[in-house]
């Protein structure tokens, strides 16, 4: 089944991001956009006809005719959708698989004040109303189920990162303060505590065995979710930091990535979490943060004489 949609560009650009942020790709690693789609369609338009159901349902609290409300609902989201898209300047051209061809003929027989196209669209527009993590979960749904059920049952997992085999006690699904990627963060069996990006995780097999964390490790762990999820340690690196005025107000307005101080005192920021994102976050202060930690410090001067080293090659750029 073929079908196009019309889109504005700033909602089909939206959603071409997505694609490529969540890695749904061919195997020439360019972006796989009718694979997306039917990932979308599959996995959201259970949630997208319950949302349709709800609003019928207050609108029938009102008009008291099952008809009348859906037509009213449908018709009222249509026109929401259409002021707020009056030029459509994008279409997508898709075609629903053999799974989700049936699915839809369902649903389109059902259509009675749209079309199919305009289905598409409000169910698109939808989606990227979520935030971003929300919508890799959407994506990802058939990960993020059986990743939940293996938490639930308290089951360790096996999947594969890059064509590694992990085996990993999982402990919770979570999301950075910035609301950007899903995370699964837990237990290595080797390694401590990592996370995980979903859209990186494939094969997943839950296993028989399984796993009890202890009071000390979901300390550690909810620790490691406060700080950044996507920043995993098995013990925190303590580290103070001097900055200067300028370097306040630079900690004060970068948000993204941002570590959360355990105490100020007068310029002096003490922190306890870990120690790549405290590099990631500060590398970009220079003078305006001192660093008291002696490892820290020598990495991030490090860096920094590489790269005069680097600007001072005369033929750097030959």
């Amino acid at each position: 089944m073929k079908i196009k949609v019309n889109l504005t560009k700033s909602s089909y650009d939206k959603l071409l991001e997505d694609i490529r942020l969540f890695k749904i790709s061919k195997s020439d690693k360019t972006i796989n956009k009718n694979k997306f789609i039917n990932l979308l369609f599959k996995n959201f338009y259970l949630i997208y006809e319950n949302n349709i159901d709800k609003t019928i349902n207050n609108i029938n609290l009102l008009v008291n005719d099952d008809e009348l409300s859906k037509e009213i609902a449908l018709k009222l989201q249509n026109e929401i959708s259409d002021s707020k898209n009056n030029y459509f300047d994008k279409s997508l051209t898709f075609i629903l698989n053999e799974e989700n061809s049936p699915i839809f003929e369902y649903i389109e027989g059902n259509l009675l004040y749209i079309s199919a196209s305009a289905y598409f669209r409000n169910m698109i527009l939808e989606y990227l109303s979520y935030p971003q993590y929300k919508r890799e979960e959407i994506i990802y749904k058939d990960r993020v189920d059986k990743i939940n059920e293996a938490i639930e049952n308290k089951r360790i997992i096996q999947f594969k990162v890059n064509d590694s085999k992990v085996v990993f006690k999982p402990y919770k699904l979570g999301t950075s303060k910035e609301e950007v990627y899903s995370y699964l963060i837990g237990k290595n069996m080797t390694d401590g505590i990592l996370s995980y990006n979903i859209s990186k995780i494939k094969d997943i097999i839950i296993k028989r065995d399984m796993y009890e964390f202890s009071d000390d490790e979901i300390s550690i762990l909810e620790e490691n979710i406060k700080n950044g999820i996507q920043f995993p340690y098995s013990s925190p690196y303590k580290v103070k930091i001097r900055l200067t005025p300028k370097g306040v107000e630079t900690f004060e307005r970068r948000y993204v990535n941002r570590p959360i101080p355990v105490s100020i005192e007068n310029n002096e920021y003490t922190f306890s979490c870990s120690y790549f994102q405290l590099k990631s976050y500060f590398m970009a202060f220079g003078k305006d943060a001192y660093i008291f930690g002696k490892r820290l410090r020598e990495e991030i001067s490090k860096e920094y004489s590489d790269a005069i080293g680097m600007y001072n090659k005369k033929d750097v750029e030959k």
